[in-house]
């Protein structure tokens, strides 16, 4: 179940007269901007690349979507979504397009490549089977285990995960990514290259 990436180019935004925003618009804005700011320290602190594919239009098998944020360490590639809704409803959407990626690493791994080869030129080449990919849910607000238990394919960072991780990446830097490791089900002989195993 192959997708398509049709040109992969960031889209534009028209030029218009900026509205006024309203004092919720404003709360909005500023709630988003300080989760985006969260996970990005936390993954930088970590060690992690920061591949920007906010903005770009991706289709797979036939469905469009967006990913917030891509963070690379050797073989180990995180989608991290960010939200600032309670509701299930933007989760909903998320895993049906987690979905339509997770039955074709290879041929979405390949499109990172191509698209952001100086971020993964930092580091040795690595197979498509050798990749690890994980699908991250960030958010503000604390999520019950009902809820998580119910997507077990995504890993939730809610709030007391979240701060958790951010407190832990500035107090300790780039060994931090180690707790994520952790987090992650992941053993030391799942990162870098199988001959080191």
């Amino acid at each position: 179940m192959a997708f398509m990436i049709p040109g992969a180019k960031k889209t534009k935004k028209k030029s218009k007269a900026v509205a006024k925003l309203s004092a919720t618009e404003k709360e909005n804005n500023r709630k988003k901007k300080s989760l985006h700011t969260k996970v990005l320290n936390t993954f930088k602190n970590m060690g992690f690349e920061y591949l920007k594919t906010d903005n770009i239009k991706i289709k797979f098998d036939g469905l469009e979507g967006e990913l917030d944020n891509v963070f690379l360490f050797k073989n180990i590639i995180l989608i991290v979504e960010e939200t600032i809704e309670k509701g299930s409803d933007h989760l909903k959407k998320k895993i049906v397009f987690w979905d339509k990626l997770r039955p074709d690493f290879k041929t979405f791994i390949k499109w990172l490549k191509e698209t952001f080869d100086e971020s993964f030129n930092k580091f040795d080449e690595f197979s498509e089977k050798e990749y690890k990919i994980f699908y991250l849910y960030a958010t503000p607000h604390s999520i019950e285990d009902e809820k998580k238990e119910t997507y077990p394919t995504i890993r939730f960072l809610d709030a007391p995960i979240l701060n958790y991780f951010n407190e832990v990446s500035k107090a300790i830097k780039h060994t931090s990514k180690y707790e994520l490791f952790k987090f992650l089900d992941l053993d030391l002989s799942d990162i870098d290259h199988a001959r080191s195993r």
